[in-house]
C-alpha cells in the first residue's frame, strides 16, 4: 500500500470530514509529494469501498449488535440527564481523547477487518493493491492452504445458495455463488438485491458430441481450435469459490492451454502431426487416441503493427477490468521489437483514436497514453472496430503480423452490437490479412459466446485474463504463438476404418465441427495456428467386437452403405489435413495413416497422461456420462504423474484446481 495512505489525514479527507479548505490544502500537499491523481482517487475508492463493506458485515452479524434489553439499559441514564449534565472538563475529556485516536484506530481495526473479510471471501482487498505494478508469478501453494480456501469458498456459496434473499455483500469483483447454471457475480462496490442482475454473463449452448457409428458416418471433419479463454475463465470460477456453468467449459480449450514436449520434423510443412494410440482409461477395451499437432518456430521474428482496441466503457471500471488490462499491455511493451509498432484505439459512446502508430522504443509516449485512460460511459463496440481495421491498415506491414487486438468483456450495447453484424464486419477485415486476436477481462457481465465467435471469424485467437500471471503467459511466454499465424484455415479429417471400428467420439471441439464436403472446400473458414503451437484432438474409439447399442439407421434405398470386409490394410483410421499460407488463397493437403497396433499403456506417454487428465477434468466438471468410473482423485493422480518438469507451473496450478473442484462437489 502506498505510504501517504498511512496518514491519518487521508481517513477523513477521504470520508469528506474535513473542510474544504483543509481538504485544498491536503490534496495539494500530496500532489506536491509527486503523488498523482489516480493514486489519490483509487485510494478513496477502497477506503470508501472498505466503509461499505464493513457497514455490511456488521449490518448481517447479529452478534455484534445489542439485545433489547441491553440497549434500554444502556440508554437509560443518558435519556435520563440533562444535556448541561454533559458540559463538563472531566465529561468531556475521554470524547476530546477519543476524536483524537479515531484515525489511528481505524487504522487498526481496519487491517483486522481486512483480515478477518479475507477469510471470509479470500483476497476482497489484498488482490488490488498486490498487482498494479508488481508481475505475479504463479507458484505452488501448500495443500492445506488450498483445501482451507476451497472449503471455505464452498460453504460461502452453499451459504449462498440456501438463502432465500440474493443478497450478498459485494467482493472485489469476486464471484459469490453459482446455482442452476448461472454464475452469480457481482461489480466492485456494490450490493445487489436483485436476482437478475447476477444473470448478465452469456455462454453457447454446447452439447458433448456423443459416439458416432463408422456405418453411418466413418468421417470425422472439425477445425483446430487454440484459444485458451475457456480454461483460464474456469480457473477463475474455481478460485473464486463456484463451480463454472457447464457451458462455459470447453474441453479442447482446456487441453490445449498446455504446451505439449513434442518431437516434429517441419521439413515438408509448417505444421506436423503426429497420430498415436493407448488404452482408454474410460472404458476397459476401447482405444484413446491422439491426434496432435505442433506448429514451427520462424528462425526470425515477423515485424508486427498490433492496433489495440480498449474498452473503457462503465462496465470496465472494477480493478479486473480496465487498471489490470493496463498493466498487461505493459508486460506485451518489454516484449515488442524497437521496430513494431503500438496504436491504441478506445470505445465508450463513441470510438477515438488515442495513440496513432507509434514504434515501441517510444515507450514514454506509449506509456503516458495507456496511463490517461479511465473508465466511463457505455459501449460503442462496432464503431470502435472499424477504427482499429482502419488504423491497421494505415500501417500495414508487408509480410509482417497486421492485428487488431480487442480487449473487452465483451458488454456492447449501443451501435453496432448486433451479434451477428459485428462477426461479419471481422470477417470480411480478415479477407485483408489483418487478423483478430480478442482478450476477454473481468466477470459478471462477460459475454463468452460473442468474443469466442468475433475472435473465430476474425482468423484470430481467443484469451481471458484474470490475473498478472496469465497475462504474462499470453504476452510474454507465448507472445509468438498469439501473434505471430503459421497456418490458417487448419481442417483435420479422420476417416475411421469399419474392419477394425465400430464406432467412435470426439471428445471436445463440439463447436468446431464440420461437414465432410467443408474440408475440401477452400472457402470454408477454419482455425488458424501460431508459432510455435500444439494442438491435441482425442477420440475414445470402440472396436468391432464390443456389444454397444447405438442408433439405428435404416438401409438406404437409393445407395450404398459402408460394406466391412477385409482387406491389405493394416489401419484403423487415417488422418488428413488440410491448411493455407497466411496470406494464401488455396489449401495444401497431407496425410498420416495409424497402424492397428496393441494399444500401449496411457502411463506411458507422460504428454498424452496429462492431456487425458486436463480432458477428464473438464467432461468431470460437465457431468459427463463418460466420466462416470473416473473420479477427481484418479484425475488428479493422473496429473500428479505426468506433471514432468513444469517450468512455468502450469500442471502444477492444474493440480491445485482439481483440489478446488474436489472441495467443491463434495
Amino acid at each position: 500500500m502506498a505510504t501517504f495512505t498511512n496518514d491519518p489525514q487521508f481517513t477523513a479527507y477521504a470520508l469528506g470530514e474535513l473542510e474544504e479548505t483543509q481538504k485544498e490544502e491536503f490534496r495539494a500537499r500530496l500532489l506536491k509529494e509527486g503523488i498523482s491523481e489516480e493514486e489519490i482517487q483509487q485510494e478513496v475508492d477502497h477506503i470508501l469501498d472498505f466503509k461499505n463493506r464493513l457497514g455490511e458485515e456488521f449490518s448481517k452479524d447479529d452478534s455484534l449488535r445489542l439485545a433489547p434489553e441491553k440497549r434500554e439499559e444502556v440508554l437509560k441514564p443518558i435519556q435520563s440527564k440533562s444535556i448541561w449534565d454533559w458540559f463538563s472538563i472531566k465529561k468531556l475529556a475521554p470524547l476530546f481523547v477519543f476524536v483524537i485516536a479515531l484515525p489511528v484506530i481505524f487504522f487498526q481495526f481496519r487491517e483486522r477487518a481486512v483480515d478477518r473479510l479475507t477469510k471470509i471471501n479470500d483476497g476482497v482487498f489484498d488482490g488490488a493493491d498486490s498487482w498494479v505494478g508488481q508481475l505475479n508469478e504463479r507458484s505452488e501453494a501448500p495443500k492445506r492452504k488450498v483445501l482451507a480456501k476451497a472449503e471455505s469458498r464452498g460453504r460461502l456459496a452453499k451459504k449462498s445458495k440456501a438463502s432465500a434473499s440474493p443478497e450478498i455483500a459485494a467482493g472485489s469483483a469476486q464471484s459469490l455463488a453459482f446455482k442452476g447454471g448461472t454464475h452469480f457475480s457481482i461489480a466492485d462496490s456494490q450490493v445487489v438485491n436483485d436476482r437478475e442482475a447476477f444473470n448478465r454473463e452469456g455462454y453457447d449452448h454446447v452439447e458433448s458430441n456423443s459416439y458416432v457409428s463408422v456405418q453411418a458416418e466413418p468421417l470425422s471433419t472439425f477445425s483446430i481450435d487454440v484459444d485458451t479463454a475457456s480454461y483460464a475463465n474456469v480457473r477463475r470460477f474455481l478460485e473464486n469459490g463456484s463451480l463454472p456453468p457447464k457451458h462455459s467449459i470447453r474441453v479442447e480449450e482446456l487441453i490445449n492451454y498446455f504446451p505439449y514436449d513434442l518431437k516434429m520434423d517441419h521439413s515438408d510443412h509448417p505444421i506436423s502431426v503426429k497420430v498415436d494410440q493407448a488404452e482408454s482409461p474410460f472404458h476397459q477395451g476401447r482405444r484413446l487416441v491422439r491426434v496432435a499437432m505442433k506448429a514451427q518456430m520462424p528462425k526470425l521474428k515477423a515485424q508486427k503493427n498490433l492496433v489495440f482496441l480498449l474498452d473503457v466503457s462503465g462496465s470496465m471500471n472494477a480493478t479486473n477490468k480496465l487498471p489490470l488490462l493496463k498493466e498487461s499491455l505493459k508486460i506485451l511493451l518489454r516484449e515488442l521489437e524497437p521496430t513494431d509498432t503500438i496504436s491504441l484505439v478506445v470505445y465508450a459512446g463513441a470510438a477515438g483514436v488515442v495513440l496513432e502508430p507509434t514504434p515501441a522504443k517510444d515507450r514514454v509516449k506509449i506509456l503516458s497514453a495507456l496511463n490517461r485512460l479511465n473508465a466511463g460511459g457505455s459501449t460503442n463496440g462496432g464503431a470502435g472496430i472499424e477504427a482499429a481495421y482502419k488504423l491497421a491498415k494505415v500501417a500495414f506491414k508487408e509480410g509482417g503480423v497486421n492485428r487488431v487486438i480487442l480487449a473487452t468483456d465483451g458488454d456492447f450495447n449501443i451501435g453496432t452490437s448486433h451479434r451477428g453484424g459485428l462477426v461479419d464486419m471481422v470477417k470480411e477485415k480478415a479477407k485483408e490479412n489483418i487478423f483478430l486476436t480478442v482478450l476477454g477481462f473481468g466477470m459478471g457481465n462477460y459475454q463468452d459466446g460473442m468474443l469466442e465467435e468475433l475472435s473465430n471469424k476474425g482468423n484470430g485467437n481467443y484469451a481471458y485474463i484474470d490475473n498478472l500471471s496469465e497475462a504474462n503467459k499470453v504476452f510474454k511466454h507465448d507472445l509468438e504463438k498469439n501473434m505471430t499465424t503459421v497456418a490458417k484455415d487448419v481442417k483435420i479429417q479422420v476417416e475411421f476404418n469399419p474392419q477394425y471400428v465400430q464406432a467412435y467420439r470426439l471428445i471436445g471441439y463440439e463447436n468446431r465441427t464440420l461437414a465432410a464436403k467443408d474440408f475440401n472446400d477452400d472457402k470454408k473458414d477454419a482455425g488458424e495456428i501460431g508459432a510455435g503451437h500444439t494442438v491435441t484432438a482425442l477420440y475414445e474409439v470402440v472396436g468391432v467386437d464390443e456389444k454397444m447399442p447405438l442408433a439405428k439407421v435404416d438401409d438406404l434405398k437409393y445407395g450404398k452403405k459402408v460394406v466391412v470386409k477385409d482387406n491389405d490394410s493394416n489401419e484403423i483410421l487415417n488422418v488428413k489435413v488440410r491448411y493455407k499460407k497466411p496470406e494464401g488463397t488455396f489449401s495444401t493437403k497431407f496425410e498420416v495413416p495409424l497402424k492397428n497396433a496393441p494399444q500401449s499403456e496411457l502411463k506411458g506417454d507422460r504428454e498424452l497422461l496429462f492431456a487425458t487428465s486436463v480432458a477428464a477434468f473438464g467432461m468431470k466438471l460437465r457431468e459427463d456420462e463418460m466420466t462416470k468410473n473416473v473420479s477427481f482423485k484418479d484425475i488428479r493422480e493422473w496429473a500428479k504423474n505426468s506433471k514432468g518438469k513444469d517450468e512455468l507451473n502450469l500442471r502444477g496450478e492444474f493440480i491445485d484446481l482439481i483440489d478446488f473442484a474436489t472441495s467443491l462437489k463434495k
